[in-house]
């Protein structure tokens, strides 16, 4: 089965977040390694906080990773964007652990978003993927340069990462069942051809995307959606969709920054919202 790597949880939001701690069982992309922000310091936390039940004062959050591609402008995936409402997303700064804030860590809110007009989600029996899955969000304030926190380049349009060549991809998603943890992670995989990938996934693999090798222990999943894909300080994708690394075919899907129709439209709205 394939799907949209967004993560939801039903949790007691306030208190989560006051205290910095984690209490979901979720943590990070399968396989790979702890991380820190020093290393990826364009990493944030794209979350979602939807309404509180005033019975249970409990609120569902949604999970997703994202990266400064400016002072003031974050990418994440389009699917990520599950509210209207500007008003319910926190972006998280400048920390390697998940919801922390305090000595590095800060939320900031968001003053605008916008989804690619083209974004699409499909949906059939099993499976859930989504076309031109990438967005925008303005943030209220400017996230300067510092020892956490800085910006990552985006790939000029056209220029796409070679088949076979390795490449990252970071993020807060779930890693391992039943294991609790609060640290980035991050993970190396290859770049496979588009010709391969079509194979793989038929109709569902568009001119908008390319893919990575994924497996049983090694794959990004939910609660990666919209983390990077990089080599370097340069980014190349988005995490969109895949099977989390559960059997065939082995590849996970990414959109590409490279494809002209969603590289302006990343560049417009860094210029323009």
């Amino acid at each position: 089965m394939l799907c949209l790597l967004l993560t939801a949880f039903v949790i007691g939001a306030a208190s989560a977040a006051a205290a910095g701690t984690n209490p979901f069982e979720e943590s990070k992309i399968i396989g790979g390694k702890t991380s820190h922000v020093d290393d990826a310091r364009f990493m944030v936390q794209v979350i979602t906080i939807e309404s509180r039940d005033p019975k249970t004062n409990l609120s569902t959050i949604n999970i997703c990773g994202g990266t400064m591609v400016s002072t003031t402008h974050v990418l994440t995936a389009g699917h990520c964007i599950v509210s209207k409402d500007v008003g319910k997303l926190r972006i998280f700064v400048g920390t390697s652990d998940y919801l922390a804030q305090g000595k590095n860590g800060r939320v900031v809110k968001a003053k605008a978003f916008r989804v690619h007009p083209k974004f699409t989600v499909i949906r059939n029996k099993d499976d859930e993927y989504g076309y031109f899955d990438v967005a925008v969000i303005r943030l209220q304030e400017a996230v300067l340069p510092s020892a956490k926190t800085s910006a990552i380049a985006i790939t000029p349009a056209g220029a796409e990462p070679k088949d076979g060549a390795s490449i990252e991809v970071a993020g807060w998603g779930i890693y391992r069942r039943q294991d609790i943890s609060r640290k980035l992670r991050r993970a190396t995989f290859k770049v496979i051809s588009r010709a391969q990938c079509k194979k793989y996934f038929g109709n569902a693999f568009n001119a908008q995307e390319f893919c990575i090798t994924s497996g049983p222990k090694s794959a990004f999943c939910s609660g990666d959606s919209g983390g990077p894909a990089f080599i370097g300080n340069v980014q190349y994708g988005v995490v969109s969709w895949g099977s989390c690394g559960k059997g065939k075919p082995s590849a996970s899907v990414l959109a590409d920054l490279a494809d002209p129709q969603i590289n302006s439209f990343v560049r417009k709205m860094m210029r323009t919202l």
